[in-house]
């Protein structure tokens, strides 16, 4: 599916609770006073207002890593885990001759992901660059905390 960022993610920008959802966009080539205050006017320590630059290239790979694989754009989708208790979920999309599988998890600790149905003799990490190799058609990974492993095979 389409990937959804809310105008401000790809730099960092915050908000509170209502009224105060969104502030206004943080440009890189303008300069601001700190925050120092909360919505409802109560002090607070001072928070420098300034883009994420090192946040805004992650993005920027990201979108480069999905309009390099067209699996990514527009495969089709089939879930390959799910697993609550472990907090992981990997997934495999195909595009024509373009393969990629994704694996997420929301554990605090990394986790073992034990993906079904993967031949070919390699799978390289687009994120990380690391390669992995399949036994019998099973391919087992270590998703990092709050990560993901992007996947594609290493001929790709």
């Amino acid at each position: 599916g389409a990937p959804m960022i809310y105008y401000g993610d790809e730099v960092g920008l915050w908000g509170a609770n209502d009224p105060d959802d969104r502030k206004p966009m943080v440009w890189a080539d303008l300069e601001y006073e700190p925050e120092t205050t909360n919505p409802d006017q109560s002090a607070r320590p001072a928070d420098a207002v300034e883009p994420d630059l090192d946040l805004f290239r992650h993005y920027q790979r990201l979108i480069a890593i999905r309009k390099a694989h067209p699996a990514l754009l527009h495969g089709t989708q089939r879930i390959l885990l799910s697993d609550d208790a472990s907090g992981v979920v990997a997934f495999r999309r195909e595009e024509g001759a373009s393969r990629a599988v994704v694996a997420l998890t929301n554990a605090s600790h990394s986790v073992q992901a034990d993906l079904p149905g993967l031949a070919g003799s390699c799978w390289r990490d687009e994120l990380t660059g690391e390669t992995f190799a399949p036994e019998d058609r099973r391919l087992s990974v270590s998703v990092p905390p709050h990560g993901a492993r992007m996947l594609v095979p290493c001929d790709s």
